[in-house]
């Protein structure tokens, strides 16, 4: 049988044969080939995992990446969805259905976690009313790292019964865990943020800025760092006498040292003076700072301008902002009612 070794070599290399030629003349049959769907597979999954890791970071990292992701769903959604029909009774069931469901708060959740995973599985419930009439009973978001879709290549389901699984939180394309619970097609809403055709999955907003992203924290941390260090005034006391000369001095002039972090105090004991060293006068200057905060903001849908930074426009271009937003919003509605809210309605 081969080993776990050689499953993971054949899993790197989807050309190699899994065993050696040792193994196949113990078993008499020949081994099984990586072949370039599973591996596409593998890579598809891992690669997944490894981007929402980095999203969910940025998003409990930093408040404007979190805001961004709030005030989109917040503006989009804007107190719920009405549905425009001349039925009586089909504008009563939405109704009970948005009552029921409490859907219009849940719906501003799964566009907010859509966009921070790239993905929402949303497993719906039915409950049987009559003998021949069913309605959604309930509506659960499903963890999306341990969930998976399984599609073909051209991401469609051989099966209709066994399209969506979960497992745990470590899958990464190999063989389906036994213990794996399946879910049928028709029981899944599988909203997919910034799809491309033939993905298995969406894509997280922030996904093309999490380099950027690095660059702006390492750039926040020098700025604070300089600000801490170089941004301080500097004092050098020189006091006359001996090392116990400078401790009694500093002594007698505990009060006035050390009050602010933005003054440092040294001490050495020659000649008497006091000299005094401004600070860096440059601690301004983050204009590459500000360039990669404004490059991981175009990955968003909501303007920098309007969420923050916006101090410096006018008031002619801050409004040109707010209309293209209004714009980008209402591509953001038809994606949540071709997503998700159709799926509640399908006859």
């Amino acid at each position: 049988m081969p080993t776990l070794s050689d499953r993971f070599r054949a899993f790197m290399n989807p050309n190699a044969e899994i065993a050696s030629q040792s193994a196949l003349a113990m078993t008499s049959s020949p081994a099984p080939v990586i072949t370039e769907d599973v591996y596409s597979r593998f890579k598809v999954e891992r690669d997944r995992l490894s981007v929402i890791k980095d999203c969910r970071a940025m998003y409990d990292g930093d408040p404007r990446v979190e805001k961004m992701h709030r005030m989109y769903a917040r503006d989009l959604l804007r107190g719920g969805f009405v549905l425009k029909t001349d039925n009586t009774q089909a504008s009563e069931v939405v109704s009970a259905l948005q009552e029921r469901l409490h859907l219009n708060q849940a719906l501003e959740d799964w566009l907010r976690l859509s966009m921070r995973d790239g993905d929402s599985f949303l497993e719906v419930t039915p409950a049987q009313v009559t003998n021949s009439i069913y309605q959604v009973a309930s509506v659960t978001r499903k963890p999306t790292m341990r969930m998976h879709r399984n599609s073909n290549t051209a991401d469609r389901f051989d099966s209709a019964n066994r399209a969506f699984w979960m497992g745990d939180d470590n899958f990464y394309g190999m063989d389906v865990p036994k213990d794996a619970l399946w879910f049928p097609e028709w029981k899944l809403i599988h909203a997919r943020w910034n799809h491309d055709e033939e993905s298995r999955y969406g894509r997280p907003m922030m996904q093309s800025a999490r380099k950027h992203f690095r660059y702006v924290e390492d750039g926040e941390l020098n700025v604070a760092v300089r600000r801490k260090i170089g941004g301080a005034q500097l004092r050098q006391h020189v006091i006359e006498g001996n090392a116990a000369d400078v401790e009694t001095y500093k002594e007698n002039n505990k009060a006035a040292l050390g009050k602010l972090a933005a003054v440092i105090d040294f001490f050495s004991n020659k000649a008497s003076s006091l000299t005094v060293h401004q600070g860096d006068g440059n601690i301004d200057k983050i204009g590459d700072v500000q360039h990669h905060i404004g490059t991981i903001f175009t990955a968003s849908d909501v303007p920098m301008e309007l969420m923050a930074y916006g101090a410096d426009l006018n008031r002619d271009i801050l409004g040109e902002k707010k209309e293209a937003y209004e714009e980008t919003l209402n591509q953001g509605r038809e994606w949540a009612t071709v997503q998700i809210i159709r799926f509640f309605f399908l006859a």
